[in-house]
């Protein structure tokens, strides 16, 4: 639905997941008329037509043949898999053209158009964001003898195009069409697809909903040795060492939580550095802003992970980013020099750093293929021996607003110092720990019952500054808690599942 491949060209792209092309979606004859009403004339040799859902603005795609093709004005890059394409942006007033140009064999190339008419949005962000789309989509581009190479990483990130295409609705979050796009294809397809359903739990995270977790990424439910802890105690486990890292289940926002929770104990002991996998090239503005927006990464969408962020620079953290951003060939090792570039950290000196990353990449050994972890080779160059909590491989099925667990078992292997059962409730707002909390009266009545409507509350300074900033909190209307916030402006606003405004209201908390 989303893919564009050719078999007889050996070329494949991942189209952004609201895109529906060839015939079965639109007739070659109404796409036809469809540019012509708007000027744009047709070349010979189309091979790919079509258009895009839960739009603003119409929205088309037409890919030809062409030969010997110019390539003065555009600029070179390179997918995941080698793949080379060319690209240039222009406008025509009110028509924003993405030019892309494929190599195929000799002499002729695959001329993508992405057109977008009715275009008024313009300047430095904007071209940002076209920028940015084409990086995405054509990051997984594949020809030539990569064609038929099929490897996780595709299958993963065609569920996080997919879910990217449809997050931004009017320069906006918005959270429900990505769930039910990604809804809607898992139901259709044949065979299960575990790129797509991985990214359909994190959204479904997102919004506080509970994940249904397979055989595969079930916590262990066999016998174990518990004990409850407190953050306190674990704080003290915590505090003398240089390095702790945290592992988290990236539809699992209560191992976020749990961080945000020791955020200011942590401070209290030295801790100053606060290095994230999630977040993207973005460490400057999140710094400067105290808060995350659209761009800012993908798992930096979850509300809980933008309140992590939000608490540590108001606690006094410096926040980094430490992710491969660069398609390294040895992703954890470039991601434990990240780390050690970024926070300039050598055994006994006196930087101290939490960490959170995803699933084994914290890990102190090498992986079962023999592979080194981010967390080996953090280890190796720099002789520092990080305390590594591990959340995910007992992660419960419940919640409980306040208790974690130590736990010990023979399946608690010696790859992580500490293993946890985190049972938080991720549906809490924590924007500090020196707030007091008042529950306050969710508005829109009339509309409690409502599944297709999504509930966001934003920190209204936030909100005025970038519409596009992580809310604190997005839910169903239908699946509310009460809402408990700290004292402070907030901007509550309805938006349905294409992410239009059904009624807006600010609020003040004012115990």
């Amino acid at each position: 639905m989303n893919e564009y491949s050719n078999t007889s060209l050996k070329v494949k792209v991942s189209l952004y997941g609201n895109a529906i092309i060839g015939s079965k979606n639109i007739s070659f004859p109404k796409f036809r008329r469809e540019l012509r009403a708007h000027q744009i004339p047709l070349p010979k040799n189309v091979v790919l037509w079509g258009t895009y859902r839960a739009v603003d603005r119409p929205m088309y795609i037409l890919g030809y043949l062409i030969e010997d093709p110019s390539l003065t004005d555009y600029t070179r890059d390179t997918s995941i898999h080698g793949s080379t394409y060319y690209y240039k942006i222009y406008r025509n007033k009110e028509t924003v053209f993405s030019d892309i140009l494929v190599p195929l064999y000799t002499n002729t190339y695959l001329n993508i158009l992405d057109i977008k008419f009715d275009e008024t949005r313009e300047g430095p962000e904007f071209l940002a964001y076209i920028n940015k789309s084409i990086e995405t989509v054509f990051s997984s581009l594949k020809t030539g003898d990569k064609f038929d190479e099929l490897v996780f990483d595709d299958i993963y990130n065609t569920g996080l195009n997919i879910a990217d295409s449809c997050f931004e609705s009017n320069g906006e979050c918005n959270y429900l069409l990505p769930v039910d796009t990604l809804s809607a294809i898992i139901r259709n397809q044949e065979n299960s697809n575990i790129g797509l359903d991985q990214i359909f739990k994190t959204f479904t995270s997102f919004l506080g909903e509970p994940v249904a977790y397979t055989d595969s990424d079930q916590a262990k439910e066999e016998p174990v040795h518990r004990h409850k802890i407190t953050i306190d105690s674990l704080v003290d486990t915590i505090r003398d060492e240089q390095v702790v890292m945290f592992n988290e289940n990236h539809f699992a926002p209560q191992c976020r939580l749990l961080v945000n929770l020791m955020l200011d104990r942590l401070y209290e002991h030295g801790f100053r550095t606060l290095a994230l996998e999630g977040l993207a090239d973005d460490d400057d503005r999140v710094n400067s802003t105290g808060f995350p927006v659209m761009e800012s990464g993908f798992y930096t969408r979850d509300p809980n992970m933008a309140n992590l962020i939000r608490v540590a620079k108001m606690t006094g953290f410096r926040i980094i980013g430490y992710e491969d951003l660069k398609g390294s060939r040895n992703r954890q090792l470039a991601m434990a020099k990240n780390i050690i570039k970024k926070t300039r950290i050598k055994k006994g000196n006196d930087v101290k750093i939490a960490v959170l990353g995803g699933f084994g990449n914290i890990g102190e050994d090498i992986d079962d293929q023999d592979r080194g972890t981010m967390g080996f080779y953090f280890k190796e160059r720099t002789k520092i021996d990080p305390l590594t909590i591990n959340q995910t491989k007992f992660l419960p099925r419940t919640f409980d607003d306040d208790r974690i667990e130590i736990v010990e078992s023979s399946d608690a292997d010696d790859n992580f110092d500490i293993y946890i059962a985190n049972f938080l409730n991720p549906r809490r707002i924590f924007l500090g720990a020196d707030l007091a909390y008042t529950e306050v009266d969710i508005p829109f009545k009339g509309y409690e019952n409502r599944k297709d409507l999504g509930f966001y509350v934003y920190k209204k300074e936030e909100y005025i500054l970038d519409r596009g900033a992580i809310p604190i909190s997005v839910s169903y209307m239908s699946n509310q808690i009460p809402l408990k916030l700290p004292d402070g402006e907030y901007t509550c606003i309805l938006k349905n599942t294409s992410g239009e405004v059904i009624e807006k209201q600010d609020i003040v908390v004012n115990q």
